[in-house]
């Protein structure tokens, strides 16, 4: 597990669907980093540069309206961050979405990007989970071989769930 999916899943850690979300979470770090040139780590760090500040805030924002499910409090743990820095990071790029129309054109590209690695994800994910569907006929000839079909079926739930 890279250190970037750790710090994801330090945000994420008691949410139901907390590694579906990292991807997603992931992909938002490398969007930003690819648009400012900033590394994560530097995203989630200490510093208050101005540049660095300001990639945090598209972060917090980008988790804000792209990430359904955590709360505030849990996003805010993914940068490091109070929920009021999420609250204000993400008032802070509307703002200047608002009145600066290039970097209006800028933040939607970001977004037009991270819509179509989300298409390209779901599209993954169904194309895995079909591969994993069984029929009745499938089901209950593991159910008849009793403990060793159930024990089969158990870690096959758990495999899939992570």
């Amino acid at each position: 597990m890279s250190t970037l999916q750790k710090q994801i899943n330090k945000g994420l850690e008691s949410h139901h669907e907390a590694h579906a979300l990292s991807v997603r979470v992931e992909s938002i770090f490398d969007l930003v980093e690819k648009h400012t040139g900033i590394h994560w780590t530097d995203m989630v760090g200490p510093s208050k540069k101005g540049h660095i500040v300001k990639a945090r805030h598209l972060v917090a924002y980008l988790l804000s309206r792209h990430i359904k499910g955590p709360s505030l409090e849990q996003k805010g743990r993914i940068i490091n961050r109070h929920y009021a820095t999420m609250i204000h990071g993400s008032r802070s790029i509307e703002n200047q979405a608002q009145f600066d129309q290039r970097f209006k054109k800028e933040l939607q590209s970001i977004e037009d990007a991270l819509t179509s690695s989300d298409i390209h994800l779901e599209a993954e994910r169904k194309t895995t989970l079909s591969s994993f569907l069984m029929t009745k006929e499938q089901l209950q000839k593991i159910h008849n071989l009793g403990t060793n079909g159930q024990t089969f079926l158990h870690s096959l739930i758990l495999v899939l769930k992570s």
